[in-house]
């Protein structure tokens, strides 16, 4: 796999995450503030965090960043695997 295959999966991957939670946000707010509330805990620590709505331009901008932020992830993870092949 080349390193712009590895960035575009990785990236790809990181943004359907990012949606799906997006998605569920919209649905079951409740329940993911429930759900954050129990990580949170696991973790020994109380964070005031509320899950709220947000806007299409937000959301967008969020799918759209965590894509270019994969994608750099997963390129510089195959060049290291490039590097480390050799």
């Amino acid at each position: 796999m080349t390193k712009n295959e590895m960035g575009v999966v990785f990236g790809s991957f990181i943004a359907i995450v990012h949606a799906v939670w997006l998605v569920l946000v919209a649905l079951i707010p409740a329940g993911l503030q429930s759900f954050l509330d129990w990580i949170v805990g696991l973790h020994g620590m109380s964070i005031a965090m509320m899950v709220t709505s947000t806007s299409w331009g937000n959301a967008i901008t969020l799918v759209i960043v965590t894509f270019v932020i994969g994608y750099i992830l997963g390129w510089v993870f195959g060049w290291v695997v490039k590097k480390v092949r050799k």
